[in-house]
Order: C-alpha cells, then sequence, then structure tokens
C-alpha cells in the first residue's frame, strides 16, 4: 500500500517499491536526481500533506537547509562505497534478495564518482571547505582501502559487481588525493566542525540535530545543561556500582581516588573481567542473546517476525557492533580491550529486545502507507531506534552488579556524546581537547576514543540521538520496566509505524525540559 507521493516516487525515480529492500542503489538515484533532476523535491513540492508524517518529512526535504545534508554527506565515516562494501563483504548477504538487487543494478555504481565529485566541488568553491580539515581527508583516504572476498569463496555475480565496484574506488581515491592536496596547499588543517561553514552555521547545526533526532526546535543550551547535569547523575552511578565489585575482589580505594577515571581503571584492570580470546569473546555474546531470546521471544512476551542471528568478524575501520537485516554483527577486532560489564548491553541494545526487535518487525511487517517515505527519509527515524536501543538495555533480566555497571557505563558514553557533539559544532572545541575530556570520564581505549571524536565531527547532530530518543521512551514506559504489563506496551508499540521523536512527543503529550 503507498500514498499518492510514493507510488510517484517510485515511477519517476525508479526506486524500489519494498520498504525490506530500499537501499544503496535507491540512494544512489536519490543524490543523483538532486543534481540533476530534481523529480524528488519538485514532487513533494507539488504534493498535499495528509497526516503528521508526511508533514514532517516534507518540511524537512523542502528547508532550504536540506542541501547541506546531502553536501556534507561524503567523507570518511559515510559514504557510498562503506555502504556498498558492508554488502560486499558478507557473505551472509549472497543469497538474499538485497544482493540480487544490487547485481541486477550494478551499473549504477558508475554514477558515484560523479556525485562524489560535484559534491567536492561545491565544498571546495564555498566555506563548506573549512567544515573538514586536512586529518578528516587524511582518515578518508584511509578507509578507501577495501577488501575483496577470495574468489573461490564468491560466484560470478559478485566478481562482476566487484570489477565495477574496484574500478570507482579506484577513481574516488585519486579525487581524495587531490582534494587532499588543496587542503595540504592552503594549510587547511583548523579546528574542523560546523562552526566553520558560514554566518548561519548555528541554523545550520540545529537543522542537522532535527533531521537526525527527529526532533524540532531542540534548545541545545538547555539540552546541554541536562545532559552535563545526567553526566554527574551517572557517574555517581557508575562509581556506587563499580565501589561494590571492587570490595568484593578486595580491591580498596582511598576517598582521594574515588574518581571516576582511577576507578574505572581498577575495573578495567580486573582480570576475570577481560576475554581470554577471541572466542570467549563471541560465546558471551551469543549466551546473552540467547538468554533474552528465551525470556523475550520464546515466551511470547514480544513478537518476532525473523530469529535474530550473531555472525562475527574482524575490521578495525568498522564499529563494534551493529545490526543489519536479522543480524548483529559483532567486531571482534578490539576484544582484547573489552570488559565483560558491555557483553549485557551491547546485546540488549542490538537484538532483542533492541535494533532486532524494533526495526525488524518494521522492515518485515505488511508495508503501510508512509513506509517508503521513512525509508527514503530514514535519518528522522535515527532518534527513535537509537533511543529505543538505548532504552533496550534497561530492560535486563536478573542481571549482576557488572552487568549493571555496563549498562551506567553506555549511558554515559552516549549522554557524553550530547556534549561532545554540541561542543565541536556550536562551541568550536578543538578535537584533541575533546578526546581528553572523554578520556576522563571513559573506560573506552585511547584510540576508540579518537575513532568517536571524529565520527561526530562527520555527521553532525547524529550524537544526540541515542540519549535525546531514551528521554522520550523513559516518559512513555514508566514503573518496573520488565513487567509484563509493560512488556504487553512494547509489543503493542514495536508491531506499530515508527514515528519521529517529534510526533510520538506529541502522540504521549510528553513535556521534556529540554525542548
Amino acid at each position: 500500500m503507498f500514498s499518492n507521493l510514493e507510488n510517484l516516487l517510485i515511477s519517476e525515480l525508479k526506486i524500489n517499491k519494498s520498504k525490506k529492500y530500499f537501499c544503496i542503489v535507491d540512494n544512489i538515484k536519490i543524490y543523483d536526481d538532486f543534481f540533476t533532476e530534481l523529480k524528488l523535491n519538485n514532487l513533494i513540492f507539488n504534493t498535499q500533506t495528509n497526516n503528521d508524517l508526511d508533514s514532517f518529512i516534507f518540511s524537512q526535504v523542502i528547508d532550504r537547509r536540506y542541501k547541506y545534508q546531502i553536501l556534507l554527506s561524503q567523507n570518511h565515516f559515510t559514504n557510498f562505497y562503506i555502504d556498498l562494501h558492508f554488502i560486499l563483504d558478507n557473505p551472509n548477504m549472497f543469497n538474499d534478495e538485497l544482493f540480487e538487487i544490487i547485481y541486477r543494478e550494478r551499473q549504477i555504481i558508475n554514477k558515484i564518482p560523479n556525485i562524489i565529485n560535484t559534491i567536492w566541488n561545491i565544498i571546495l568553491n564555498t566555506q563548506l571547505k573549512y567544515f573538514y580539515n586536512i586529518t578528516m581527508i587524511e582518515k578518508w583516504l584511509e578507509t578507501m582501502t577495501f577488501n575483496k572476498i577470495s574468489d573461490k569463496n564468491v560466484n560470478n555475480k559478485y566478481l562482476e559487481i566487484w570489477d565495477i565496484f574496484d574500478k570507482n574506488v579506484k577513481i574516488t581515491t585519486q579525487h581524495i588525493q587531490n582534494i587532499l592536496e588543496y587542503y595540504k596547499q592552503n594549510n587547511l588543517n583548523h579546528k574542523p566542525g560546523m562552526y566553520n561553514i558560514d554566518n548561519e552555521r548555528l541554523q545550520i547545526y540545529k537543522y542537522f540535530c532535527s533531521t537526525h533526532t527527529g526532533i524540532n526546535n531542540i534548545n541545545l543550551d538547555k539540552l546541554y545543561k541536562y545532559a552535563q547535569n545526567e553526566l554527574d547523575r551517572l557517574e555517581k552511578e557508575f562509581i556506587k556500582y563499580a565501589l561494590i565489585i571492587l570490595k568484593e575482589k578486595n580491591i580498596s580505594v582511598s576517598d582521594e581516588n574515588k574518581t571516576i577515571k582511577y576507578i574505572a581503571n581498577e575495573i578495567k584492570n580486573i582480570d576475570e573481567l577481560k576475554f581470554k580470546n577471541e572466542q570467549e569473546y563471541i560465546d558471551e555474546h551469543i549466551r546473552v542473546k540467547n538468554k533474552y531470546e528465551e525470556y523475550y521471544i520464546k515466551s511470547g512476551k514480544l513478537k518476532q517476525l525473523n530469529e535474530s542471528k550473531i555472525v562475527s568478524f574482524n575490521d578495525k575501520n568498522k564499529a563494534g557492533g551493529y545490526w543489519f537485516y536479522d543480524t548483529f554483527y559483532l567486531n571482534t577486532m578490539a576484544y582484547k580491550e573489552m570488559n565483560k560489564s558491555n557483553v549485557e548491553s551491547l546485546v540488549l541494545h542490538e537484538t532483542i529486545p533492541g535494533h532486532h526487535t524494533q526495526i525488524n518487525y518494521f522492515l518485515n511487517s505488511t508495508q503501510e502507507k508512509g513506509d517508503l517515505l521513512l525509508c527514503i527519509f530514514n535519518n528522522i527515524l535515527c532518534g527513535t531506534h537509537e533511543g529505543w536501543g538505548l532504552f533496550s538495555e534497561k530492560l535486563g533480566i536478573n542481571q549482576t552488579n557488572v552487568d549493571k555497571l555496563g549498562r551506567v557505563e553506555h549511558e554515559i558514553l552516549r549522554t557524553l556524546r550530547i556534549i561532545v557533539d554540541i561542543d565541536l559544532h556550536k562551541n568550536n572545541k578543538d578535537p584533541e581537547e575533546i578526546i581528553k575530556y572523554m578520556s576522563d570520564h571513559l573506560i573506552m581505549p585511547l584510540d576508540t576514543i579518537r575513532s568517536e571524536v571524529f565520527r561526530y565531527l562527520a555527521i553532525p547532530g547524529q550524537a544526540l540521538c541515542y540519549k535525546t530518543g531514551l528521554s522520550v521512551y523513559d516518559k512513555i514506559f514508566t514503573g518496573n520496566l520488565t513487567s509484563d504489563e509493560n512488556i504487553q506496551k512494547y509489543n503493542k508499540y514495536v508491531q506499530e509505524q515508527p514515528l519521529p521523536l517529534e510526533l510520538l512527543i506529541k502522540k504521549y503529550n510528553i513535556t521534556l525540559d529540554w525542548l
């Protein structure tokens, strides 16, 4: 079932009509249209809005600041090649319809270099060039090395796609080298970020915050203060759990050392909380996934359309873990630095009752009017999905103090993200200053923190999604969060069409101090 606008977009842009298989090739078509015929924008301009969801989406797209979202979309953390390679590097996808779609439309990959060239020609001739610096371009160049799966493990379709992919990667890599040379010649190694764009930088940044969180008119100063207060509360809670754990291990801490930094390092050095090997790291995540599958799914408490799976991989250029098409991908790259306290929260967030429960149901349920629009403009659901993921970390059962410590640590990270994102893009803080600030509050390895900070630089406003989304769900669901009564509410909620946080706030008549 499609709305009139969705039917027009399917007809005019030839995008996939299935919400489950809307993918990277459709995004390439949309970007290509943006720099050529502007069919999408014209269709939206000339379409009557029939409901709140349409109105919200339309308001984002017809906003004159929408162009900045397109122009700042191709960099070291987010670009077409990364999205494509995620599928090409994943043998589990080779028998999936998604892979077949990419094969059938493989020639569209040839459009990528021209789109990126067009974007960067605009950037280098405007104030947008100051959004990036030499370090960010160098990072982009580093990420343009993609591994091919051995020929003996792939089929001819894969090889055909790969040849086209690799050819275009080489073209774009040369272009990035030229961009880097331009930055070096002009000594552009200033503090990067949204602050440097132009006199409208604050309004542009607010737009990015809106498109990623799905909330209009965020008061950034109030949100910043809220995050600082939350950080203080959470760190006290972290210290409480940590001191209990340290006492159980007969490790004493003097009063002058009862700081988050000192105590976090003490926890990090407990041998029993480290993983002996890579397999133990994988097995522990599988065990926890099975635990919550038993509690929420097999008991009939939550509805599930497809079974969740865990696939492990090792890649220094990818995140520690994420969900994609029924599967939780667990990166074992840094398992030696990881702590057992993080396992429960990561699994709850990515699988059941988190991303797998919510997003899997949306993608595999009967298609409704508006679903395809939500796939096309999926940024506006980032706060909805990531907020639900973070909220799901509170839905653990029979947890130890170690598990509870991990949950608090994860929420500390998401709270820090608000402070850091606003500091980078609104308050013009130096990335190195931010890296030190985060290292004073987290157990996380320094290299991981550095990657985090440069991720926030690349996608302004996205880091706000987690904690802002959580604060909305904390208002919707209260009381004993794992009670049968609340689980029934979750079951009903995840089967409804997902809404941007702005519309959830309206639907549940929620008041938030930072709005």
